[in-house]
């Protein structure tokens, strides 16, 4: 990485006059102040002198040489500035030499990854938009630093919700069954079957045996549990390619039922569950995370338990490193409360299980919940955001071809930025007109700056030798600044597992572009300059392109 080695260079200049173990550097809040800062307030107490004066000694002292240009006290920071003459070259070098990998790492590990947390029998919602696209890009932040993932998904084709949506089904569904939008179309039958069981006592009782018969795995039911199941999960898959998403392997609920059981008796005998009721549960008080009850008194499992059976199943089938679970923020104590009976059981190390944590997607109503049926369901979320994208391209090119096929990149697009444009805990709100404003801080922004970029290459023809030397204006060095930090951006996304770095910089370097574009010429300029500046551009695509890859985003040609 091009950062990576000023950084170097940098920490050969200091360490002639500084202990190394006292290097730190920073990087300066703005472009113009320099490429690193080296904060001199841990000397002062050394040196029994002001950080300023420190700075202003060190700058007399230290001689520029290799990639740095320039050395200068600014307060109580001595900042470096890189040669970026020199620099350019071997940037736009290692980007063209390096295309698609550009910025890629080297780590070692393997993630077992539990994402697209989507449950049959219920509607695929747009917090389940949001879960599959945030769940993807880890991944793909893992991927790119370098490390092993496999991807897996854990459904809930078992328990309550099950129950009830097949009691519903047969007391008092009678209309077809559907071929088309089919998640869309259990969902709504959930959300009347949760409304229908409050209305009388028995009901409740009617849909407990409903789910003892379903953990019985009774004949009377087990037909029905899974034609149904079936359909949901080929309907979730449809959805799953179409979002671009990656599942290796789906552990239905149901398969872990019996591993469960298992560990919830091995639990027992350890001491560290306890009999409540007549119910299991794990207390955990002394360690301030509650109670997690691990199976009913009627002997049915409940999630925990689930997920304790399939920890031992995922360790049967995979060699990893580290399980991540990519599931929402309200699920934070669950996840506390479960990684803890691991730790207690033996069965993993504190910090072999990472949640990571993600805020949810709200209407402006409030809370989305699948049995109120007040949610915005995936089908009529896509359909409205390809319509609305088609409508903005009609009005801004009405000639372009494929208008169907660019809309659709376009609303993903949309769709996957708004959701992975806020730091990781932090809840949307989604507005329809924010996600598709090509101005604003947006996937559509982003694909319209590649397809920019597009077009001019297309027009500009350049070949042959470039001089990086050329490249001088200050809009030019601040986009070379900007390239040669991908590889630390993609590392420190991989280090604190947030999208929103990525998104960040890839907005960032949108926007340099376009205002390289707006103020200094390309294809007018003389042909030695233009050669070099269509280097540069070439250079831009190329890094725009790997971070969009990295946030599942396409880039159109046109638009």
């Amino acid at each position: 990485m091009v950062s990576a080695e000023l950084e170097k260079a940098v920490r050969n200049i200091l360490k002639k006059e500084v202990d190394e173990k006292d290097i730190a550097l920073e990087t300066p809040p703005n472009e113009k102040m320099g490429d690193f800062a080296f904060p001199c307030f841990t000397l002062s107490k050394k040196m029994k002198k002001s950080p300023v004066n420190i700075a202003k000694e060190l700058a007399d002292k230290i001689r520029p040489s290799g990639m740095i240009d320039e050395v200068k006290p600014v307060g109580p920071y001595l900042n470096f500035f890189a040669d970026w003459e020199k620099l350019g070259k071997n940037i736009l070098e290692s980007i063209k030499n390096d295309g698609n990998d550009y910025g890629k790492g080297e780590g070692g590990l393997t993630y077992l990854l539990e994402v697209f947390q989507a449950n049959p029998f219920k509607s695929f919602h747009i917090g389940h938009v949001k879960n599959a696209v945030f769940g993807e890009a880890i991944n793909r932040i893992l991927l790119f630093n370098g490390f092993k993932t496999i991807t897996v998904n854990f459904s809930g084709d078992v328990g309550t919700h099950v129950a009830k949506w097949l009691w519903y089904f047969k007391k008092f569904y009678k209309d077809e069954i559907p071929k088309e939008d089919f998640s869309k179309w259990a969902g709504e039958i959930y959300a009347s079957a949760c409304e229908k069981a409050e209305e009388k006592e028995e009901y409740k009782e009617e849909v407990a045996e409903i789910n003892r018969l379903v953990d019985r795995k009774d004949s009377s039911i087990m037909d029905l549990w899974k034609n149904i199941r079936d359909l949901c999960y080929d309907d979730l898959k449809k959805i799953k390619d179409e979002l671009g998403v990656s599942v290796e392997k789906w552990y239905p609920e149901s398969e872990t039922v019996a591993e469960g059981k298992k560990v919830v008796k091995e639990l027992i005998e350890k001491g560290i569950l306890e009999e409540s009721d007549g119910a299991y549960i794990a207390n955990l008080e002394k360690y301030n995370l509650g109670v997690l009850v691990f199976m009913r008194n009627d002997g049915t499992p409940l999630y925990a338990a689930k997920d304790a059976g399939l920890l031992h199943i995922k360790k049967k089938d995979h060699k990893v490193d580290k399980f991540l679970y990519v599931v929402a923020s309200e699920h934070e104590l669950y996840f506390k409360q479960l990684f803890k009976v691991y730790e207690l059981a033996g069965f993993s190390k504190p910090d072999d299980n990472i949640h990571i944590s993600y805020g949810l997607v709200t209407l402006k109503e409030g809370k989305m919940a699948s049995r109120l049926g007040n949610v915005i369901v995936y089908e009529d979320l896509k359909n409205e955001m390809i319509k609305r994208a088609k409508e903005e391209i009609e009005k801004r090119n009405p000639d372009l071809e494929n208008k169907d096929e660019i809309a659709r990149i376009v609303a993903f697009g949309a769709m996957k930025f708004t959701m992975l444009n806020i730091d990781n805990v932090k809840p949307i709100k989604f507005d329809w007109d924010e996600a598709l404003d090509m101005q604003g801080r947006t996937g559509p922004y982003i694909q319209y700056t590649h397809a920019r970029i597009c077009s001019l290459l297309r027009k500009a023809e350049a070949g042959g030798t470039i001089d990086a030397s050329l490249l001088k204006d200050e809009k030019e060095i601040s986009l070379l600044r900007h390239l040669s930090k991908f590889g630390q951006i993609v590392e420190d996304a991989g280090r604190e597992l947030k999208p929103l770095i990525i998104t960040n910089y890839v907005y960032e370097l949108a926007s340099k572009f376009n205002e390289f574009y707006q103020f200094v010429p390309v294809i007018k300029a003389d042909e030695d300059v233009k050669k070099a500046r269509i280097g540069l551009i070439e250079a831009v695509k190329q890094v725009l392109g790997n971070g969009m890859w990295i946030l599942g985003i396409e880039g159109p040609e046109e638009m």
